[in-house]
């Protein structure tokens, strides 16, 4: 095993960015040289340009791909995966999966294509609309199953060259297939990543370990947009997943101190998402503005843990982030986005799929903020249980249920 890197993109080109994936494969090929870094492709688009390339030496060698092939199964994947690495064995391993992106909504999308054969959730602002041609998502629960039955079992960087994926959400479900993450909480432009900066300069460093790899990738990213930026919220991040872990567990810690007050705090945690960096999809919320509106919104009594909390949460975030770019027209870090909708209403087939999806705290927390607050009771005039006379309470009866 002689060479550093394989380098495997996953691009699933068939509709509007064909053009775009076919740009990016000649970028890898004019800089996809020598023998410590190797790029291999699998592309599809709506014309006859795909299949698999295997690229030696500014070369792209063809292998064809059946015109039904369907990429969002995950068993597509990993195919590719154990073919590449079997002719293309290195010492680290990167995977860029690239198309279109819409965070874990995509989830709930290709569960309703499974089940009825089409979406039956209407596109929603700030999201890529239904193509009737596609046949599947390939989740990131997907990814990670894929990625676990490859020979590999596991990546060194997983790549998302796609919109609104750099998620706390995605990070945690891909944390035992990888070891870091690079991947955009909001836009990526149509040009995508720039490629060819990218293999480059991982071509003159073959043997930048996979956290200086991430790390490059966004510097090169930031490179390239840091001018003429395409999107206000256009940002990139690299994730060490070993960290997620305990980011999880100080937003558990979070949810813990403002459970017990949470009827009292309801207006100021929602004035806190309302001032925080909301995304093009604007049920994704930047997690570190949101923590940072809430430090500064919500109030506790002296010695409250809510404060600490908050500070714990900036902390593993801080120690999960590689490298972030700053996007150049807000001036807003760019991080990691959580879910937070505007309210259980605004998108009620994803509210309800996400508590059934996504177990824990969080969800928990979601759902207990925007459940109906309890009637005063004693603003009505009826009696509490506890007001009523144990000596003319009626007895449950035995049929009772």
């Amino acid at each position: 095993m002689s060479a550093q890197w394989t380098v495997l993109v996953y691009m699933q080109a068939d509709d509007d960015l064909a053009h775009a994936a076919i740009a990016n494969l000649e970028q890898m090929t004019r800089a996809a040289r020598g023998d410590d870094v190797q790029v291999l492709v699998q592309l599809k688009t709506p014309s006859k340009e795909r299949g698999r390339y295997q690229i030696r030496h500014g070369k792209p060698q063809h292998t064809p791909l059946p015109a039904d092939v369907d990429m969002g199964k995950p068993e597509a994947l990993t195919e590719f995966v154990d073919w590449a690495l079997e002719r293309a064995p290195a010492r680290h391993t990167a995977l860029v999966v690239w198309g279109h992106g819409g965070g874990w909504e995509d989830e709930v999308r290709d569960r309703n294509l499974a089940k009825r054969g089409r979406s039956s959730l209407p596109p929603r602002a700030g999201q890529i609309g239904r193509r009737p041609h596609v046949k599947s998502y390939l989740t990131d629960k997907e990814l990670r199953a894929a990625i676990h039955k490859t020979k590999a079992r596991r990546i060194d960087v997983v790549g998302y060259d796609a919109c609104e994926m750099a998620m706390v959400e995605i990070a945690r479900d891909l944390r035992e297939a990888a070891s870091f993450l690079v991947a955009s909480e909001g836009d990526v432009p149509q040009a995508s990543w720039p490629y060819e900066k990218i293999v480059g300069r991982l071509v003159k460093e073959p043997e930048l370990a996979p956290r200086d790899l991430a790390h490059l990738v966004v510097d090169e990213y930031d490179a390239a947009y840091k001018i003429t930026p395409a999107s206000e919220d256009q940002a990139i991040s690299a994730i060490d997943l070993a960290s997620v872990e305990a980011l999880t567990r100080a937003i558990d810690a979070l949810v813990a101190t403002l459970s017990p007050q949470l009827q009292k705090d309801r207006d100021a945690i929602m004035r806190s998402r309302s001032g925080a960096y909301t995304l093009r999809n604007t049920d994704y919320v930047d997690l570190e503005s949101l923590v940072t509106e809430m430090a500064h919104r919500v109030k506790h009594k002296k010695g409250d843990t809510f404060a600490n909390a908050a500070k714990g949460v900036q902390a593993a975030l801080a120690g999960a982030i590689v490298a972030k770019r700053r996007v150049a027209q807000s001036k807003r870090e760019g991080t990691v986005s959580i879910y937070f909708p505007e309210s259980s209403t605004s998108s009620p087939e994803f509210f309800t799929e996400y508590r059934a999806l996504h177990t824990g705290p969080w969800a928990t927390f979601l759902g207990d903020l925007f459940a109906p607050p309890a009637p005063d009771l004693r603003s009505t005039g009826v009696r509490r249980r506890t007001d009523v006379d144990p000596a003319r309470a009626t007895p449950r009866r035995a049929s009772s249920r």
